[in-house]
């Protein structure tokens, strides 16, 4: 039992200082959610640097396990081919596209989060960490040691993403929402987003837009409700761009944690 104990304590240490450095990014996030708009803006460009190291050193950690698992199915340690296929630079960048892009959204939905899913992603934390710790003693006597700890993470984000996904949903489906039946796109727009000034920042511009395809999704449910002219292709796209726009930063929310998880272990905390 004492050596049980001895090896367990580093586990539980480790994933205790994942916890923490995720409650801490979300607490500063919270934080710069509520600011004045120009110091809000003044300190998005740090925000989202950070946000998408974290994304882009998660991307780049699953397509690397990605690739590699699959050339050492197939091919020799030696081949010339394993070594110019295991990623390289290309792969890296089109992970940092997908990075900027997905981060840049995740920052800009923050401003428009209600508190309910706030609390949401601040479980998340807690319930990554505990996939992690499951997940690494359940699959550690069968998996190689070097591919543990990367697939364990890529385990943790699969599970946490889809117990957010699901929780968010219902959230959403009990919350209150603007009624914009038989009202013109336009006029919803105009009368549920907050005013664009002349001198608004580029923040506040991805703002309106981000807020502007959510009441689209829901206009377009809400006006395809008992209407036969439409075929149901207004629902299914109302449904699509709302489960999309949801999925799309809780899934990069996921990736920030998964990321913080590999740069505590790279640096080893």
């Amino acid at each position: 039992m004492t050596s049980l104990s001895r090896l367990a304590r580093p586990l539980m240490a480790s994933k205790a200082s994942v916890a923490t450095a995720a409650l801490m990014l979300w607490l500063v996030l919270a934080v710069w959610a509520q600011l004045p708009a120009p110091l809000r803006d003044w300190l998005a460009l740090p925000c989202w640097l950070i946000l998408l190291g974290f994304c882009w050193r998660s991307m780049n950690e699953q397509a690397l396990l990605r690739r590699r698992v699959w050339l050492d199915q197939y091919l020799q340690p030696d081949a010339p081919f394993h070594r110019w296929l295991r990623g390289g630079i290309l792969l890296r960048l089109f992970n940092l596209v997908v990075a900027v892009l997905l981060s840049g959204y995740l920052l800009v939905k923050m401003l428009s989060l209600t508190p309910s899913t706030w609390y949401l992603l601040l479980a998340s934390a807690v319930t990554f960490t505990l996939c992690l710790s499951v997940f690494e003693r359940g699959l550690r006597p069968y998996i190689q040691p070097s591919r543990l700890a990367p697939l364990t993470r890529r385990l943790a984000l699969l599970t946490t993403a889809g117990v957010l996904i699901l929780s968010y949903c219902v959230i959403v489906i009990y919350t209150p929402q603007p009624l914009l039946i038989a009202r013109e796109l336009t006029e919803a727009l105009a009368l549920h987003r907050p005013p664009l000034a002349d001198n608004a920042s580029l923040l506040m511009m991805a703002d309106q837009l981000v807020r502007g395809s959510e009441l689209f999704g829901w206009w377009a449910l809400q006006n395809s409700l008992g209407s036969t002219s439409s075929g149901g292709t207004l629902s299914l796209i109302g449904w699509a761009v709302l489960l999309l726009s949801g999925a799309a930063f809780l899934w990069t929310w996921c990736h920030i944690m998964q990321g913080i998880a590999s740069g505590l272990e790279r640096a080893k905390v």
